[in-house]
């Protein structure tokens, strides 16, 4: 299922974007693109297996996204 964008993503607060978005992968979720960083917060759009939009959120104060 492709990710389908629209204004009422739900969003997910996490408290290490990296960690949550690589326990997803190893789980076979699918990122719409790589972690972007606001300067507010960090976003990792994916989607549920209906396809609706989600994101994990991470506050951007607790330093950037580790490569």
């Amino acid at each position: 299922m492709g990710l389908r964008f629209n204004a009422n993503t739900i969003a997910v607060r996490v408290e290490d974007i990296e960690q949550a978005r690589a326990t997803r992968e190893l789980r076979g979720v699918s990122f719409a693109a790589d972690t972007l960083d606001t300067s507010v917060c960090h976003i990792a759009f994916f989607a549920d297996p209906d396809g609706n939009a989600l994101c994990s959120t991470a506050d951007a104060r607790r330093g950037p996204p580790q490569a």
